[in-house]
């Protein structure tokens, strides 16, 4: 009897921790699920969060190639038509002198207010002439034969240059290539389209002597040409500003 009581009692027992086993494993189970929860929540909110980054990025992208980017520069402009003679602008420059060598001059072209325009270069259609004092030296009317024949197109925005060679020597009717030599000093070149305004410039020829202890041969002729140079952008300046003289009187 008492044994029978006691196999009672340990199945009651048995059964009992089986029940509370099972809960517990529920409790367990229920706990592990609620862990698992925010993971679906996670992976929801990353979605967008993605999304916009690649936006981002993007938009940096788009950002950076503008910056980076080389900046686009606009063409230049067609020419519509022939240049006025009065909108030419012949601007001399004198690129080093010494006596009893050739001498080579540049004329630096460029229109006043046509953005753009052509123009054929001959020995009709550009005067140059160099002088000291009034004792004219040289010129493209006796030695006709310096100016190339060129065709250009020439713009406002941006200069043409056309070179010609000075022999150092005076000319004559003939342009003989047996006349006098220019002595070492100072000159005026002067230049300008037939029927445009002349430009003048001043430079300095050079004796041999000179060019040697100049250390350089023709530094002090160049260094004068570079100053020469230096005031480009206020003869352009000054261009326009005659342009714009001329248009308004026309108007």
């Amino acid at each position: 009897m008492l044994v029978a009581v006691l196999a009672l009692v340990g199945g009651l027992t048995g059964l009992l921790r089986l029940i509370t086993g099972t809960g517990g494993g529920a409790e367990q189970a229920t706990q592990a699920g609620a862990r698992t929860t925010p993971g679906p929540t996670s992976d929801t909110s990353s979605g967008p969060a993605t999304a916009t980054g690649s936006a981002s990025a993007e938009q940096r992208g788009a950002d950076g190639s503008k910056r980076g980017g080389k900046e686009e520069t606009a063409p230049p402009a067609q020419p519509n038509g022939e240049c006025a003679p009065s909108d030419i602008s012949v601007r001399p420059v004198v690129d080093g002198a010494v006596e009893g060598e050739p001498v080579s001059l540049r004329l630096v072209m460029r229109t006043k207010v046509s953005p753009a325009c052509t123009f054929e270069v001959t020995p009709r259609s550009i005067t140059v002439k160099i002088t000291s004092g009034s004792d004219d030296i040289w010129s493209t009317l006796e030695c006709s034969q310096a100016v190339p024949k060129k065709d250009l197109v020439l713009r406002s925005a941006q200069a043409s240059t056309v070179s010609i060679q000075w022999g150092a020597r005076r000319s004559d009717g003939e342009c003989s290539r047996y006349s006098a030599w220019a002595l070492p000093g100072y000159y005026h070149v002067e230049a300008a389209a037939l029927g445009g305004e002349p430009r003048d410039r001043q430079f300095r020829l050079l004796s041999p002597d000179q060019a040697l202890e100049s250390g350089s041969g023709r530094s002090n002729a160049e260094g004068s040409a570079r100053s020469t140079d230096s005031a480009s952008k206020q003869d352009q300046k000054q261009d326009q500003k005659q342009g714009q003289k001329q248009d308004q009187k026309q108007d």
